[in-house]
């Protein structure tokens, strides 16, 4: 049923069918006007077209009772939150996050990086801009030997050893200690494509709450442009 026809100025049903004349066409993106609040969303209760507003931030879409509601993730969900990519090739790279990740709030903060680089060196990381305090234990293969190598009091961690022009894929998760709040915990895996990989623990000395920057270096050479930082969280479970 189209729009003409009603008269005395009344508007028929219709359908804004395109395929029907006079019936309003589809209806337009970013022409057509909602009193609604910013970013909700039209939801069917079967009968009649309802708001659902925004949710907080990270809330996912859920179903409750049938109806779709915005949640808490489940815990152990796993949460993207953002990449850092490096801008220039760099002797050390200080990623920091948008927002600082609250360690007591999530189970723990996951950094996912690719670390290029033009010369065969070791891998390092510190985070919070702390250059003391940190103690750690690795093991690596390197070309099917295995070997250790640990550190006490250092400036950094050191991760991975790599050879040549190469990418280093590195794992490391952050977590709390609710047992030892004075110290922060966390380990890391790590895989070079063409000789190395490894894993290992830490911790540092200095009580943590939060974690809000993230530094890699190498010990000879640059860190390459495009090398990428991905981070993710887990919900509490």
């Amino acid at each position: 049923m189209g729009f003409s026809g009603g008269g005395a100025g009344a508007l028929l049903s219709h359908t804004h069918d395109s395929a029907i004349t006079n019936d309003g066409g589809s209806l337009a993106a970013n022409a057509t006007q909602f009193g609604l609040s910013d970013q909700s969303l039209l939801v069917s209760d079967g009968t009649n077209i309802q708001e659902l507003t925004a949710g907080s931030e990270s809330n996912n879409l859920q179903i409750s009772g049938g109806n779709l509601t915005w949640g808490v993730p489940a815990g152990g969900a796993l949460e993207f939150i953002e990449e850092i990519t490096l801008g220039a090739d760099a002797a050390s790279w200080t990623a920091t996050l948008a927002s600082p990740h609250v360690l007591a709030d999530y189970d723990e903060l996951i950094c996912h990086a690719i670390v290029s680089q033009a010369s065969s060196a070791t891998v390092r990381m510190r985070y919070n801009g702390l250059s003391t305090g940190y103690r750690f234990a690795t093991t690596e293969c390197i070309e099917g030997t295995l070997q250790g190598n640990s550190g006490s009091n250092t400036a950094h961690i050191s991760i991975q050893q790599q050879a040549g022009t190469e990418e280093c894929d590195i794992i490391v998760r952050f977590c709390e200690n609710p047992l030892d709040t004075s110290h922060q915990y966390g380990h890391w895996v790590s895989a070079c494509a063409s000789r190395s990989c490894g894993s290992g623990m830490f911790f540092c000395e200095t009580a943590i709450t939060e974690i809000s920057s993230i530094y890699f270096a190498i010990s000879a050479g640059n860190i390459l442009q495009d090398s990428r930082i991905r981070l993710y969280r887990t919900v509490k479970s």
